[in-house]
């Protein structure tokens, strides 16, 4: 009787459980983001971070986030990770005449301020809160826009989809 379900019934109930979806999504545009987030449209924003660069999170978030899983929340969602995104590339970005130490310095993760000093002027940082938790939502820890988006997906059931 089983058999009637098809031979790969017990791969479908499985890709079901899993919370993962092949289904496709609406589409999702740089407008649909910018009217979102007016601030990455800015001409200075757009300097930091290309339009190429953009569709290639745009992408990454497709991907990830699937409006059947969403529903209603779905573009929000999109908008979230792009915009994680896109500012974990907008703290790297340096101007083209930047020197090969800007530019490594660029890459660098750069942590809470712990501590302040006005003589001598010295800052110290704290990476090692930044790096706790990294095994469970990432880097998606390191701005706004990641940490309202895992708070949506583990309060809608989505945190699995991203392991």
């Amino acid at each position: 009787m089983f058999y009637s379900i098809g031979p790969g019934w017990p791969y479908a109930a499985r890709a079901r459980a899993s919370g993962l979806s092949k289904a496709e999504n609406p589409p999702y545009t740089i407008s649909d983001f910018y009217s979102i987030y007016p601030q990455f449209s800015t001409e200075a924003a757009q300097e930091a971070l290309p339009e190429a660069v953009l569709e290639m999170y745009i992408a990454i978030a497709n991907s990830i986030c699937k409006a059947d899983q969403w529903g209603e929340t779905w573009a929000y969602a999109m908008g979230l990770l792009v915009a994680h995104f896109a500012t974990l590339h907008m703290q790297g970005a340096v101007p083209a005449t930047a020197t090969p130490a800007q530019i490594a310095a660029s890459g660098s993760v750069q942590g809470v301020a712990s501590s302040k000093s006005v003589g001598s002027v010295s800052v110290s940082y704290d990476v090692g809160t930044l790096l706790q938790g990294l095994d469970e939502w990432g880097a998606f820890r390191l701005t706004r826009y990641g940490m309202q988006y895992a708070t949506l997906a583990g309060a809608i059931g989505m945190a699995g989809m991203l392991v």
